[in-house]
């Protein structure tokens, strides 16, 4: 399984593009990534090959969080 992190400020529409990267053997949270201690506790869902969150920016945010997997950061305007 890989993952993958969306980061935006509030009122960015995560939870609108969370429900839109969910499709096929991808599945994306949302606001989990808040309720993680360390990566390896987003969920292992069966069938799914890419399992993401989709969440707010996080003012706490540490890059150790989520290692290598790709992190893509909404910047709106």
């Amino acid at each position: 399984m890989k993952n993958f992190f969306i980061l935006g400020m509030p009122r960015c529409r995560s939870l609108w593009l969370s429900h839109l990267l969910t499709f096929g053997d991808t599945y994306c949270l949302h606001e989990h990534l808040s309720q993680c201690v360390k990566v390896d506790s987003l969920p292992d869902i069966k069938g799914m090959n890419y399992v993401g969150s989709s969440d707010t920016y996080p003012l706490n945010f540490d890059h150790e969080l989520v290692g290598d997997d790709p992190i893509l950061i909404i910047h709106r305007p």
